[in-house]
């Protein structure tokens, strides 16, 4: 989840940067009480983007992200609810987030809620589908060692899926097929989720570095290089469709994803 997290940070910091304006104009428009302005400033002290016009401070930027969210900015209530450490508190500003509009809040509340409702599920209830989807969404969201050592557990308590993926997992051969990420894969095509399409994009693209960072020959470099490829295409193809269907930051992902794809021509 960490790493979902710090993904949205960014992708909400730097739109918030990039229309940034004189930074004296922003502060004015914040203490007038601009949520909005005050989320800008919040971007802009904790370093992101590369011609901050003021030194990183993640406390200046930690009180904007509060003010703006106070003050009835989504985006500023997404930023803050990222560097909360009392679970409580985050998952109630990003329910605040999301009921103000914000989409990235909506995704990261809904997301939370997910795990949390699986996590308990497979936990206090013993639902094996339930354990193998959190061990499949922790590995989707970046964090492949636990994720794998959760299938692990799933598949001796005798979840099929779960040893079908750790089998997948560990020769590194095609991770797009996975369990979860074909169920996602289906959302996307069947009932036109955004999320879901955008999910199983970014997780092709990510998941490329866990495959090149586990192999050692050269002959098994040439093989990945296929599989790589073969990942940067179809994630063109789910980043597409859910930047169709609405979602701006894919449409942003997928500027940079045809820029790396002409290069690989």
């Amino acid at each position: 989840m960490k790493k979902v997290f710090v993904m949205l940070l960014l992708t909400i910091g730097l739109a918030s940067v990039s229309q940034a304006g004189n930074i004296d104009d922003l502060k004015k428009k914040c203490s007038g009480g601009g949520g909005d302005a005050c989320s800008t400033l919040g971007a802009l002290y904790s370093g992101l983007g590369k011609n901050s016009p003021v030194e990183k401070d993640m406390k200046k930027a930690t009180e904007f992200w509060k003010r703006g969210c106070d003050l009835g900015s989504g985006s500023a209530c997404t930023t803050y609810a990222m560097v909360l450490t009392n679970e409580d508190e985050r998952l109630k500003t990003l329910k605040k987030a999301c009921d103000l509009g914000n989409d990235n809040g909506c995704l990261s509340y809904n997301q939370t809620v997910l795990l949390n409702t699986l996590q308990n599920d497979c936990l206090k209830k013993n639902d094996l589908k339930s354990c193998a989807k959190f061990g499949g969404e922790i590995f989707l969201s970046g964090n492949y060692k636990t994720g794998k050592a959760i299938l692990e557990d799933v598949c001796q308590m005798g979840s099929k899926s779960s040893c079908s993926d750790v089998e997948k997992i560990e020769a590194l051969k095609d991770l797009r097929k996975l369990t979860l990420a074909d169920q996602l894969s289906k959302e996307c095509s069947d009932k036109k989720d955004k999320y879901a399409c955008e999910k199983v994009g970014t997780f092709l693209i990510e998941i490329n570095s866990f495959i090149t960072s586990n192999v050692s020959t050269k002959e098994e470099k040439q093989v990945k290089a296929q599989e790589v490829m073969m990942n940067m295409m179809m994630a063109h193809i789910y980043i597409k469709e859910a930047c169709s269907l609405g979602r701006k930051e894919s449409c942003r992902t997928l500027q940079g994803l045809k820029a790396a794809l002409e290069k690989t021509k």
